[in-house]
């Protein structure tokens, strides 16, 4: 959230009001259907959201998609003049137990 001197940005107080007046008209829409309308509404969505479910999970095994497997991590390279780093004094230690 932006702010400035003054409080909140001015374009938050417009984003709440578009919000609120999105959800009053929602709820009017929705106020306006039959006990019919809203039962066909609530299968309709529920047939187009498992669809599209069964269309990623299919579209991933289809294509071979492997789960992500863990790359190698390459070691950073440490600078022997910097005294004063952990990792420095990590390599020391390593170093001195060797």
């Amino acid at each position: 959230m932006k702010t400035t001197q003054r409080g909140t940005d001015k374009g938050l107080a417009e984003k709440e009001i578009s919000v609120t007046t999105f959800r009053r008209r929602l709820k009017n829409v929705c106020e306006k259907l039959t006990q019919k309308q809203r039962r066909a509404t609530v299968w309709a969505l529920l047939i187009v959201f498992t669809v599209l479910v069964f269309i990623s999970v299919s579209d991933i095994f289809r294509n071979g998609a492997k789960l992500s497997e863990p790359k190698h991590i390459v070691p950073l390279k440490i600078l022997e003049n910097s005294k004063d780093t952990v990792s420095h004094k990590i390599t020391n230690n390593e170093r001195e137990q060797q």
